[in-house]
């Protein structure tokens, strides 16, 4: 019993070291071993309560980078229609120009 609670502990202190350096693989690794070889204990426990908290932080975080997209998609579709709407109102602003001039010059001709 006394070496079966130190392999615990050392598993479980294996994954709050590899997780406090960000190495997921290893953690990873040593969650498996948590869960094979420890299935009832407090340890286990505590990772399971972890991984469930970090899924439904993960699920919040894709939630958010889809709306973020969302409005990113919206954003690029209200630049095309500024840029469409002043190519427009460049070439009516030259057409009426054209039309004037035109006009003006037909003025100034005598009858």
């Amino acid at each position: 019993a006394v070496g079966a609670a130190v392999a615990l502990a050392g598993v479980w202190l294996g994954y709050r070291i590899e997780t406090a350096l960000g190495d997921a693989t290893a953690a990873q690794e040593y969650g498996r071993r948590l869960k094979a070889d420890f299935a009832v204990s407090t340890e286990t426990g505590l990772l399971l309560d972890a991984e469930g908290y970090a899924g439904e932080a993960v699920a919040i975080e894709q939630r958010e980078i889809q709306r973020l997209h969302k409005l990113d998609v919206a954003a690029t579709a209200v630049d095309q229609l500024v840029q469409d709407y002043e190519a427009k109102k460049q070439a009516f602003q030259a057409e009426m120009a054209a039309a004037k001039s035109k006009r003006d010059k037909k003025a100034l001709q005598p009858a």
